[in-house]
């Protein structure tokens, strides 16, 4: 039998054989529309595309770039694509480790000598000081020095020794009053012996001929204070004024000579290793015993010394300590005359 084919436009039944009929099928519209809109969406698409591209550039360029303003050591801390944020106050890098502002700061409060000092006049030597040490640290490290057990011995020597000290410490601060420091003070009080001591200025220069013409603008009424200023080597003394000192406090030579003169008395040239001494006596008199405030520190040492034993003693009852050899040398056997000993 022959078929008919179909392709009939109208929307009609088209006979295909004599038994059976098919209804003509509509296509989508897509298959109908030209190429041209095809090319346009693709456009489209690609220009979607690279504004996406330029805005993650954008942004990758702009991280990097507020990243690297930030890095206060000086080097980039990303070329195309963010890495890690560098700390705002890193001020040193040691290979691969950072000193921050703060590490810095908490160095300077642990020193108590520096409380006074302002931070940024002591800075740049803690900073070199902290650096210095890492790189020492570092170069341990590489030898393996932390790891030797004579260091590790050592290590462990100074820990122990730190332990023992904090007990001691601790135990003081528990047990030791007032009144222990009072008492070591007023001991000390009794067994203090007045000394004398003399008030003096001097001025001093390098040769006989120099004292000689200052003593004689002395005489003539010139101002000693002011004419040590001028003419005195001596920097430490302003004015030439040396304090009260007793014998003991000066170089031989010139205490023999000072101390052998009366109050308000003018003397010179004295020689010694420093060169040559004009002296002028301001006072004299007996040294008196300090008050507690002004040697309380001293006296607070003192009583600590004297404390240890205690505490030592009575930590030793408490741990029941016993020692069963108390030495190595074996008893000797005395010998009378007469008598002969078992190796005779």
């Amino acid at each position: 039998m022959k078929k008919t084919k179909l392709i009939n436009k109208k929307e009609k039944t088209v006979p295909v054989s004599k038994s059976i009929e098919v209804k003509p099928v509509h296509l989508p519209v897509l298959v109908d529309q030209p190429q041209k809109k095809t090319s346009l969406s693709r456009g489209v698409l690609l220009v979607l595309l690279s504004v996406l591209a330029f805005l993650i550039w954008t942004y990758v360029f702009a991280r990097c770039f507020e990243i690297y303003n930030e890095d206060i050591v000086g080097r980039p801390s990303c070329v195309f694509v963010p890495q890690r944020k560098a700390k705002k106050n890193v001020v040193a890098v040691v290979g691969n480790t950072e000193i921050t502002l703060d590490e810095v700061k908490a160095f300077v409060a642990e020193v108590p000598q520096l409380a006074e000092v302002p931070f940024e006049q002591v800075y740049p030597n803690i900073l070199e000081m902290m650096v210095n040490d890492k790189v020492v640290k570092n170069g341990a490290q590489r030898y393996g020095i932390p790891t030797d057990p004579q260091v590790q011995k050592m290590i462990q020597m100074a820990k122990d020794q730190i332990i023992s000290q904090a007990f001691l410490t601790k135990e003081l601060e528990k047990s030791l009053t007032e009144e222990d420091i009072r008492a070591v003070y007023d001991e000390e009080i009794k067994n203090f012996k007045p000394e004398e001591e003399i008030h003096a200025r001097h001025i001093l220069v390098t040769t006989e001929k120099q004292a000689q013409d200052i003593m004689i603008q002395l005489k003539a009424g010139a101002d000693f204070a002011l004419l040590a200023d001028q003419k005195s080597i001596d920097k430490n003394a302003p004015g030439g004024d040396l304090g009260y000192f007793t014998r003991e406090m000066m170089i031989p030579e010139f205490a023999e000579a000072v101390f052998s003169m009366k109050k308000g008395q003018l003397s010179g040239p004295i020689h010694t290793a420093y060169g040559w001494h004009v002296v002028q006596i301001e006072d004299r008199r007996l040294t008196k015993a300090p008050s507690f405030e002004q040697v309380r520190e001293q006296v607070q040492h003192v009583a600590m010394e004297r404390k240890v034993p205690q505490i030592l003693a009575a930590e030793r009852a408490r741990q029941n300590v016993r020692i069963l050899r108390p030495t190595l040398i074996p008893p000797t056997t005395e010998v009378t005359s007469g008598q002969k000993t078992s190796e005779q």
